[in-house]
């Protein structure tokens, strides 16, 4: 987490791959927990978001940015 957070803060993008959906739900509502006081937005992606959610996130992924 403090290599993501220190990676982010330096203008980075960061990916964390996990094996399963529970364990990618619970890594976002951490990470999400510990760096609500930093400028990061952090967002999960899984079969649970929507087509639209999905797409959203890759779009902005590929643009370096989120866009709303």
């Amino acid at each position: 987490m403090r290599a993501s957070l220190r990676a982010a803060l330096d203008g980075k993008q960061v990916a964390v791959l996990v094996p399963t959906t529970i364990l990618a739900e619970q890594h976002h509502q951490t990470f999400s927990r510990r760096l609500k006081p930093y400028p990061i937005r952090v967002e999960v992606l899984n079969r649970f978001r929507t087509k639209g959610e999905q797409q959203s996130i890759i779009e902005g992924l590929s643009r370096g940015r989120w866009t709303s």
